[in-house]
């Protein structure tokens, strides 16, 4: 008896503790359609500003898989191939973001395989800031994905001095390849200080060992080519004709771009075995193509394309190019993308398709939005809340951000109206220019609240710009009707928190009226109470509380933060979730009766994951109740101009996942290296999403097939998984089915 009341105590405890919190966990099922209609298949993968490409097999099913490095945010976006022919055969898979190493990583990343294992290793950028790092890809059946520290600065000898590091930067990011044809991975990089000449760095592998696994360098050429780009130059035209030492042929225009700020990428364009350079430089939106006319031994640049390929649709992305030569089609030939490093965040990949051969590249031009065009995009500075727009009952998705256009960045709202159930949420883009938002002229970046401030029954807009004001929208609409905004006080009350505004309306005080919680780029959070009334809001232009809660989210050593407030009712309480330019969600109770108190942090939602900044806004957060489960779920939103959804559950296990069908079947159970997935069940949608989360929440495994599984069965390889119980979820965004599984090796 003892014994069972122990049992009991236990079980109540648990329950309490976890009633103490909502729990989270991300859902990429949720269908989502473009503005004509399309389903989106990568909907949730965050949006895309500027990338670096790198195929790599993921999973050891001998297809070459994605790896996208942003710059803009260094957020890490992942790609698993199903094999099938065309741009479309790549998927949305998260769970393999961290199986890379250094999620928090510097400046760039890529994938190479330096020692011929068929295995494409890992190369970015050190924590000095001035050189290269390697990791070695030591992918097994049994382990997965897993990456081991080879080297964590790159070294090479200069005419038998002792080995300095291989120069790169945040900006100067080398080339790998095997420039001589010798069977070992050389480097092309760029001399310190920056000159207008590319460095060759050969590597000794093969001379010394006759194998291509050792990664010994020496300094062979301060000028691979034996060309020089234009020093300082703005004009496509300006060139240098001496290059190195040695005289160029005369008149030659050996490289009409600007040595400034440089990219470089290395492909054989004609098939002679010979190396040319793809470069992109900060003051043109063009790519240079420099062809080799040398030997292997002693290259040497005889001619050049400054609007390559001059035979179709040239390059013209507006400034810092980088290229990727890679196959993203699954035809066996390698294609070219062409991305923009800045100026550019919603058509800035261009991809060329290789019609000719893989040795001999012919690249004809396709579109300008790879991948982008398969999710939720809207440029930069994604903001999204939930908001019932069009008054039918579902909350729909209202995201403020910012888009690159001629004339700088635009402020916009995009309207993505909920098409699916009160249970089970879609979404349809309406607009990318919400309420005409667009002509009113605000300074990038905005985010916009909702909220009755006038006592007509209709939700009120404001928003917050970067000067740190705040502007109130009427909406004159009425109750129950499709809303409609008109700016009836820009900097409405005075209100200026200093710089970057983002406002939250929220009642702090149970009073019935709706307060002001501001966010701001010195990263604390301002309270302004409202002394109006129900039908006449009123603001002071101090706030009442000017560090509420007493957070600061800023990280050692940074001035700013831009914090994000998003406070929420939980067990009849407020809690809040904050987002800063660090990439953090962070998790606060202890508000209410305490609001000139010190909130209390329980829980870090999110770190780092959705992207790292360091020197701007980031990570917007907010949240509503979207599958009418009583729950708020959370909704964040990317530098990089996507969004992602969270479904919030009392219980530490992720969507809801504490009921089971007999409609799924796992074996074996428990589960090896291979585990079977069976659904009995028809799926509506067209992607069914599988899912295997921990006991805490977090996705471990994410799969996508097709709504055809019904009856069939999917192998998913789970060997690097630890032992463990676990949720498995099907799920098509509006059906779903669960089971436990036992993983034991």
């Amino acid at each position: 008896m003892k014994k069972l009341l122990l049992i009991i105590i236990f079980f109540l405890a648990l329950n309490f503790l976890y009633a103490q919190q909502l729990y989270f966990s991300p859902d990429y099922t949720i269908s989502v359609q473009d503005i004509s209609g399309n389903n989106l298949q990568n909907a949730w993968a965050g949006g895309i500003n500027y990338p670096l490409w790198s195929s790599i097999d993921m999973n050891g099913d001998g297809l070459d898989d994605l790896y996208m490095f942003d710059k803009s945010n260094d957020h890490v976006i992942t790609f698993l191939n199903d094999g099938s022919t065309g741009i479309h055969a790549y998927h949305f898979a998260p769970e393999y973001v961290s199986k890379f190493p250094k999620p928090r990583l510097n400046s760039w990343a890529m994938c190479y395989d330096y020692n011929c294992d068929g295995k494409k290793d890992f190369f970015t950028l050190d924590s000095g800031f001035s050189g290269i790092e390697v990791w070695r890809n030591d992918y097994t059946s049994q382990n997965g994905l897993k990456f081991t520290l080879v080297s964590n600065e790159l070294k090479e000898t200069w005419s038998g001095t002792q080995p300095i590091n291989i120069y790169a930067t945040s900006i100067y990011i080398p080339a790998f390849s095997d420039i001589d044809n010798d069977g070992d991975m050389d480097i092309i990089g760029f001399n310190n200080p920056a000159n207008g000449k590319f460095s060759y760095h050969r590597n000794l592998s093969k001379d010394n060992y006759s194998n291509c696994d050792s990664l010994e360098f020496v300094f062979e050429d301060k000028c691979w080519g034996n060309f020089t780009l234009s020093l300082g130059s703005n004009s496509v035209s300006a060139y240098h004709t001496p290059p190195c030492g040695t005289p160029a042929p005369f008149g030659l225009e050996t490289a009409k771009r600007d040595d400034t700020i440089t990219t470089v990428c290395v492909l054989d364009n004609d098939g002679d075995g010979l190396k040319e350079l793809l470069i992109g430089d900060q003051a043109n939106s063009t790519t240079l193509m420099v062809h080799n006319g040398g030997t292997t031994a002693n290259a040497e640049i005889n001619t050049s394309d400054s609007i390559f390929p001059s035979y179709d649709v040239s390059v013209n992305v507006p400034s810092y190019l980088h290229h990727a030569y890679i196959d993203v089609d699954n035809d066996g030939k390698r294609d070219l993308l062409a991305s923009a490093g800045s100026q550019e965040d919603r058509f800035g990949i261009w991809f060329y398709k290789n019609t000719n051969t893989d040795a001999s590249p012919v690249f004809s031009f396709e579109h300008n939005d790879f991948q982008q065009s398969e999710m939720i995009e809207t440029g930069q500075g994604a903001c999204p809340v939930f908001f019932d727009a069009d008054a039918d009952g579902l909350l729909d998705i209202i995201i403020a951000h910012g888009q690159y256009s001629s004339t700088g960045t635009i402020s916009r709202l995009s309207y993505y109206k909920n098409v699916g159930t009160s249970n089970a949420p879609a979404f349809r883009l309406m607009s990318n220019d919400y309420a005409s938002l667009s002509g009113v002229n605000l300074f990038f970046p905005i985010a916009a609240t909702f909220g009755d401030l006038d006592g007509d029954n209709d939700m009120d807009m404001v928003v917050g710009d970067f000067l740190g004001n705040v502007h109130y929208f009427n909406n004159s609409a009425g109750a129950g009707n499709p809303a409609s905004f008109q700016l009836a006080a820009p900097i409405y009350m005075g209100i200026d928190v200093g710089n970057t505004a983002i406002p939250q309306l929220v009642d702090m005080d149970y009073d019935g009226l709706l307060d002001l919680v501001i966010g701001e780029q010195a990263a604390t959070l301002n309270y302004y109470h409202n002394n109006g009334t129900a039908a006449n809001a009123s603001f002071t232009s101090l706030p009442t509380v000017d560090t509420l809660g007493h957070i600061v989210l800023t990280q050692v050593g940074a001035f700013s933060g831009y914090s994000v407030p998003y406070i929420f009712t939980f067990n009849a309480r407020h809690q809040m979730l904050t987002g800063n330019m660090h990439g953090d969600i962070f998790y606060y109770d202890n508000i209410d009766n305490n609001l000139n108190g010190t909130f209390t942090r329980i829980d870090t939602v999110v770190r780092g994951e959705l992207g790292v900044r360091s020197i701007d806004f980031n990570i917007y957060v907010s949240g509503g109740d979207i599958n009418n489960d009583g729950n708020t779920d959370m909704i964040a939103g990317l530098f990089s101009g996507g969004v992602q959804i969270y479904y919030g559950s009392n219980f530490p296990i992720g969507v809801n996942e504490i009921t089971y069908s007999n409609q799924i079947y796992c074996y074996p159970n428990p589960a090896n290296s291979q585990l079977t997935v069976a659904a009995g069940m028809n799926f509506t949608n067209e992607t069914v999403a599988i899912n295997i989360y921990n006991l805490l929440g977090e996705l471990i495994l994410s799969r996508t097939v097709n709504k055809t599984m019904k009856g069939k069965e999917i192998s998913l390889n789970v060997s690097g998984i630890p032992e463990g119980m676990y949720i498995i979820s099907v799920s098509d965004g509006i059906n779903i089915v669960r089971s436990k599984v036992l993983i034991k090796h």
